[in-house]
């Protein structure tokens, strides 16, 4: 089979084969889709004479169905389940042979969490700052990363797709070492999907600023800025 992407159709996506003279072909939009939110696909031929056989899973509600001579689109106004995979069949009945194009749209919601230590940080101590990512499946399109300004410390993602039922968030852990330069300093976790075709598509971020204690005089601390 071979694989066409038209990368210039974002935020849609073409993925299509031909093997036996005729393309058969899958435009989705939109790539990847918000949990509860519209979808929709279009598959369309080069054959003159189609029967589409369209084998989708997904969507929890009855999809609306139009269709002309070389094409036929499914679109769901509210997406509510988790497993959006469509292959398209089309059996040619010019040259009597059968082709098929498939995809797989990641379906998300945008819940980020991130759990840091309570209050504030003391200079040179180790703490953990834990970002957990949104619901996605299939869970290997989802990366985390955590960011320091624009600067990328820790990117996280896992190869294990999971189930569509199950909700096993990806977690980002990033260990840090409190110093004088990070009291104020904004640190973003950032989750983006990965696309059908290899680019990436950003949902949702979420931040918080350190507060870090300098030890001062007698033994005490505080607030780093303070002390400059």
């Amino acid at each position: 089979f071979k694989k066409i992407i038209n990368r210039s159709l974002n935020p849609r996506l073409f993925v299509g084969h031909c093997l036996t003279g005729f393309e058969v072909q899958i435009l989705s939009n939109p790539q990847a889709v918000e949990y509860g939110q519209f979808w929709e696909m279009n598959c369309t031929t080069t054959c003159p004479e189609p029967r589409f056989t369209i084998e989708g899973k997904g969507g929890g509600t009855k999809p609306n169905i139009t269709e002309g001579e070389n094409w036929q689109q499914y679109s769901y106004s509210n997406v509510s389940q988790w497993d959006l995979k469509y292959p398209c069949y089309v059996m040619c009945n010019t040259t009597g042979t059968r082709e098929k194009a498939e995809i797989t749209v990641p379906v998300y919601i945008r819940e980020l969490n991130i759990t840091q230590p309570p209050g504030a940080l003391q200079e040179k101590k180790q703490y953990s700052l834990e970002c957990t990512g949104p619901r996605v499946y299939p869970k290997d399109r989802l990366i985390l990363k955590w960011l320091k300004g624009n600067e990328i410390l820790h990117t996280a993602f896992t190869n294990v797709s999971g189930l569509p039922d199950e909700d096993n968030r990806l977690r980002n852990v990033l260990n840090i070492t409190a110093n004088k330069s990070d009291d104020g300093q904004n640190y973003t976790c950032v989750a983006e999907i990965i696309l059908e075709s290899n680019d990436t598509m950003q949902i949702q971020t979420s931040s918080i600023t350190l507060q870090v204690n300098c030890k001062f005089l007698f033994g005490q601390h505080t607030p780093c800025r303070r002390i400059g």
